[in-house]
């Protein structure tokens, strides 16, 4: 099939392409051919969309080949979508965000459920459930996991919060300084202040990007990792708010427990940091706490509370 005739697929999970594999390929390519043909649907006459080997495919146009080894199938919408997703997940260089988005974009197509992802994927449904879990990072945090800045395992106890925990920067609090560029990228970015500092004033968290060509692009890059970092620090003052009223977990032991429960020969129940008793067992069992809040909340407002 003639490349000039093939275009990318929505479907295809795999957003992010690595340059100088794709490089690799090519060169390979160029020595070799392309040994295994990829997949398309036609979608128009002399058109065609990729179904699966859109790195191939890639690496052709880098190659300078003007057509690709091709397999062309007659199939639906969700059946092409079903074969991308199932063809690129198998990759060992799909990103945690990539998974989850195209797990959530399965359920949401009502086709699947879970338990039957779990069944076509090879995962276990924790696994699924985790992946979907990421769906609800926000952009900084997610981009922060894409470049295996944070772990997987820091991504999920972000993602413990929702999103209810989001950084709305003020313009007024952001004082953004310009340099000059001092690494790579050519005489234009030398010669020009392209170079972005931004400085958060509430907080004194710096960021600074001279990466890109633009100064409008470094200040995206900036404003980004500042959100990133402002997030983090809003997420451990909002653990830190949980902890404060969790208070001291003392171990989980005889002898710490706030309340004790004697079932025979009679019936008792007291809490311990008020003494505070009932001996309706099977009411306090049903949930009839009223008692022990009350008194629990009078010993409080007096600092009348026993240690546990």
């Amino acid at each position: 099939v003639v490349l000039a005739d093939i275009q990318p697929s929505n479907y295809n999970p795999r957003k992010n392409f690595d340059v100088a594999s794709l490089a690799e390929l090519a060169e390979s390519i160029r020595q070799q051919g392309v040994l295994q043909p990829i997949g398309v649907r036609p979608i128009a006459e002399n058109r065609f969309e990729i179904i699966f080997g859109e790195r191939r495919y890639r690496a052709s146009l880098m190659a300078g080949l003007e057509e690709i080894p091709a397999i062309v199938l007659n199939v639906s919408d969700e059946t092409a979508e079903e074969m991308a997703v199932t063809e690129n997940l198998q990759r060992k260089d799909v990103t945690p965000i990539e998974e989850a988005n195209a797990y959530q974009r399965l359920i949401e197509s009502g086709r699947h459920d879970i338990q039957s992802l779990a069944m076509q994927f090879g995962k276990n449904e924790t696994y699924i459930r985790t992946r979907l879990k990421f769906v609800s990072l926000i952009p900084e945090i997610a981009e922060l996991l894409e470049k295996d800045e944070i772990t997987i395992s820091v991504a999920s106890e972000i993602c413990r919060y929702g999103e209810d925990i989001q950084i709305e920067i003020n313009p007024a609090d952001i004082e953004m300084q310009v340099f000059r560029s001092s690494g790579a990228g050519g005489q234009h970015i030398n010669k020009t202040s392209s170079a972005v500092r931004l400085i958060h004033k509430p907080t004194g968290i710096v960021t600074s990007c001279q990466t890109q060509r633009s100064q409008l692009q470094n200040r995206e890059y900036a404003m980004e990792m500042m959100k990133a970092k402002l997030y983090q620090i809003a997420l451990q003052q909002h653990k830190d708010k949980i902890d404060d009223i969790k208070g001291v977990q003392n171990e989980i032991a005889w002898g710490h427990q706030i309340r004790s429960y004697v079932f025979m020969p009679y019936t008792l129940v007291k809490d311990h940091r008020t003494n505070y008793e009932s001996g309706n067992v099977q009411a306090v069992m049903d949930g009839d706490l009223d008692g022990f809040i009350y008194a629990y909340l009078k010993a409080s407002s007096r600092g009348e509370l026993e240690e546990v």
